[in-house]
């Protein structure tokens, strides 16, 4: 739905819900609707926070020990998430969005279900966080590094095997909220294909992979910060790295 970028922000708020109820009736609710009409979702366009100096990650005990005496992790794709059967990190809603890029003259809304080409890596920042049938916890005492060690690896992997780039790494604390909307300016060309009238692919994937950072209000007790590495393809499945140095920047707490 494409719109014009001079468009009333009650309008623009009654196009929000409008597109919800009718793209994702069954994650629509009074709460939705009051939270779109105030405007409290998350907006890209908002400064970002410094990162923590610490992160925790719950595991099981054989996965927490992989990573930190060996180096080994595991990254998903968000729509595993989706599907996954642990009901500790289960979430339906994980890779759909109703999505708005704010451009100079254009405003484009967009219902997608997404996140075959993005992995993530979920931590917490409050270590008092406990999820059923994970028993351990690592710090990241050093999520700056840990990061970068991550970036690396999944670079010289895509050069490697000579396909599926890696095309952007995100991370932030996530925001809680009832709605699937996320709003933010549009990147890339995407405003010049709109003007031209081209919808596709390119226009479609309207805003940036941040908008992986919403998370329902039911999870707010979970204090997630989240890592998102996006590809240049889909990833048909879990992605398994091993990285001696990932050690260096994290212990098991227990």
């Amino acid at each position: 739905m494409v719109l014009d970028a001079r468009i009333s922000r009650e309008d623009l708020a009654k196009t929000l819900a409008y597109c919800h109820r009718t793209y994702l009736p069954e994650w629509t609710s009074s709460d939705v609707e009051l939270e779109i009409a105030r405007g409290k979702y998350l907006d890209l366009r908002s400064p970002s926070r410094p990162t923590p100096s610490r992160l925790y990650k719950m595991w099981p005990a054989k996965h927490a020990d992989n990573l930190v005496k060996l180096g080994i992790i595991r990254l998903n794709p968000a729509l595993y998430f989706t599907t996954v059967e642990a009901p500790a990190i289960k979430d339906e809603r994980e890779a759909a969005f109703i999505e708005c890029g704010i451009g100079v003259e254009r405003i484009v809304v967009n219902a997608s279900t997404i996140g075959r080409h993005s992995l993530l890596f979920c931590t917490t920042t409050d270590r008092s966080v406990r999820f059923e049938g994970y028993d351990s916890c690592v710090e990241v005492t050093n999520p700056e590094g840990f990061l970068s060690e991550l970036s690396n690896a999944l670079q010289l992997r895509s050069a490697a095997s000579g396909a599926n780039r890696l095309m952007q790494v995100g991370h932030s604390r996530c925001s809680y909220q009832h709605s699937r909307v996320v709003v933010g300016p549009m990147h890339g060309f995407n405003e010049h294909l709109v003007k031209l009238g081209e919808i596709s692919w390119d226009t479609i994937n309207i805003l940036s992979p941040q908008k992986f950072f919403i998370k329902g209000a039911d999870n707010q007790p979970e204090r997630e910060y989240r890592m998102v590495f996006t590809m240049e393809f889909d990833v048909t499945g879990p992605v398994d790295l091993e990285i001696k140095k990932l050690s260096d920047y994290c212990r098991r707490l227990f």
